[in-house]
C-alpha cells in the first residue's frame, strides 16, 4: 500500500474539529465585516430614531426619513473596525491550527505507510528464512534418524527453525499493529455521531 486518498484524512476527529473552527471563524469575519456596512431598515416611527437631535440618533449613526432608517456605522469610535480585525485574527489563527494538524496527520500517515512497506519487505525475507531453516531441520532430522547426524545437530537445527518462525510471527504482529494504527490515523473507527460529540466536547 504505497498511498491513500488524501480525502480520507477528513475523517479524523482532530481535523474535523479544526475545520469546523475555521468555518465558524470565517462566518464571524463575514458577520463582523457586514456590521461595518450601511444598513437600510424599515421603521414604523416617523422622525429621528431614539433620542435624536438634528436628525441624528443618540449614537450619531442612524438617520430616519419617514419609515426608512439608514444606519451608517462611521461614528462608533472604530469599534466595528476593531471587531472585524479581531475576527480576522481569530480566523487566521484557526487556519494555522488546521494547517498544523493537517501537516501532523500527513506526517503520521506517511510514517505508517513507510513502516508497512518496510515490514512487507522484511516479511518476505523472514518467510524465506523460516522456510529455509525448516527445510534444514527436516533434512537434519532425516539424517539423524539414519544415524548420520547427531542429536546435537538436530537440536541446533530445531532451535534455528524456531527462532526464525518466532521472528516471523513477531513481525506479523507488528504489521497488524501498524495497520490498526493507520486505520485510526485515517479516522477509521469513528462514526459521524462520535466525531460530532468530540467536536461538541471541544
Amino acid at each position: 500500500m504505497a498511498q491513500v486518498p488524501a480525502a480520507t484524512l477528513a475523517q479524523r476527529p482532530d481535523l474535523y474539529i479544526a475545520e469546523r473552527d475555521v468555518l465558524a471563524a470565517s462566518a464571524d469575519v463575514v458577520q463582523a465585516e457586514a456590521q461595518r456596512l450601511p444598513r437600510i431598515m424599515l421603521s414604523g416611527n416617523l422622525g429621528a430614531m431614539g433620542s435624536a437631535a438634528g436628525g441624528f440618533s443618540a449614537s450619531g449613526t442612524v438617520w430616519s426619513v419617514g419609515p426608512l432608517a439608514v444606519s451608517l456605522p462611521i461614528f462608533d469610535g472604530g469599534t466595528r473596525r476593531a471587531e472585524a480585525h479581531a475576527a480576522r485574527a481569530r480566523y487566521d489563527a484557526t487556519v494555522q491550527i488546521y494547517a498544523g494538524r493537517l501537516r501532523e496527520a500527513v506526517r503520521e500517515v506517511e510514517e505508517l505507510l513507510l513502516a508497512l512497506h518496510s515490514s512487507a519487505l522484511r516479511e518476505r525475507d523472514l518467510e524465506a528464512a523460516a522456510e529455509g531453516f525448516q527445510r534444514a531441520y527436516d533434512a537434519t532430522r532425516t539424517r539423524q534418524r539414519a544415524g548420520v547426524a547427531t542429536l546435537f545437530e538436530l537440536e541446533d537445527a530445531r532451535r534455528m527453525a524456531l527462532i526464525a518462525q518466532s521472528a516471523l510471527i513477531e513481525l506479523q504482529r507488528e504489521r497488524i499493529a501498524a495497520w490498526i494504527a493507520l486505520y485510526r490515523s485515517l479516522g477509521g473507527g469513528w462514526t459521524t455521531e462520535a466525531v460530532r460529540h468530540a467536536a461538541s466536547a471541544s
